[in-house]
């Protein structure tokens, strides 16, 4: 099992439990991990007869009773409602978990030897900031999606895990898109452990698409 499929079920399996006691047996528990408007998701306003919004409040209300974590961290930094599911947010204390246990539970890869497409560009773009400084993940939201669409992608495989890698792959490309050349530089001289977990990533998912 590679590490962002670990980390995908310990989530899911943490949300679910979550969920779980604060519906109440009032609906299913489904998650969704790839919706483009929130990292984690929950259909919820679709399936309860009760709004987004409703569900939002009261799970918000609860993390005070339950609050999900992930390695020892607090998992979620806000819930809200958006066009029927309770979205999730991933908090930076989860991001800089999540990177540290990937780091440490794969090696970083070479440079690839051929750069013909997005994904091996990305790859070398990871690696050349994995040389950077930093003690953490910045708390921006740029590096935070590319991160999460690779982690994100453990938990599908095949053509669905390569279209997350893709799009990890985009986004790491795009993390500086819109920035002033001085916030860019500033940004970058911290971002050794985002290029050094960004770079496990996408050969992980890389070599797991078949």
């Amino acid at each position: 099992m590679t590490a962002n499929t670990e980390i995908t079920e310990l989530i899911r399996s943490e949300l679910c439990r979550f969920l779980q006691d604060a519906c109440a047996g009032k609906t299913g528990v489904k998650l969704d991990m790839d919706n483009p408007a929130a990292e984690v998701s929950a259909p919820l306003g679709f399936d309860t007869g009760y709004t987004a919004q409703f569900w939002a409040e009261r799970l918000a209300d609860r993390l005070n009773g339950h609050e999900p974590s992930l390695f020892g961290v607090p998992l979620i930094e806000s819930i809200t409602a958006a066009k029927g599911h309770v979205a999730f947010s991933i908090s930076i204390q989860a991001y800089n978990a999540m990177t540290h246990h990937i780091i440490e539970s794969c090696k970083l890869p070479d440079v690839p030897d051929k750069s013909c497409d997005d994904v091996s560009y990305a790859l070398i773009k990871s690696l050349m900031l994995a040389r950077k400084g930093g003690e953490g993940i910045p708390d921006t939201a740029s590096i935070k999606k590319a991160l999460w669409l690779g982690i994100s992608a453990g938990g599908f495989s095949g053509a669905k895990r390569a279209a997350l890698n893709r799009r990890c792959a985009a986004a790491v490309l795009g993390i500086f898109d819109g920035m002033k050349d001085g916030e860019r530089d500033a940004l970058a001289a911290r971002l050794g452990l985002f290029g050094q977990c960004a770079a496990r990533l996408i050969w992980v998912n890389s070599i797991q698409e078949v």
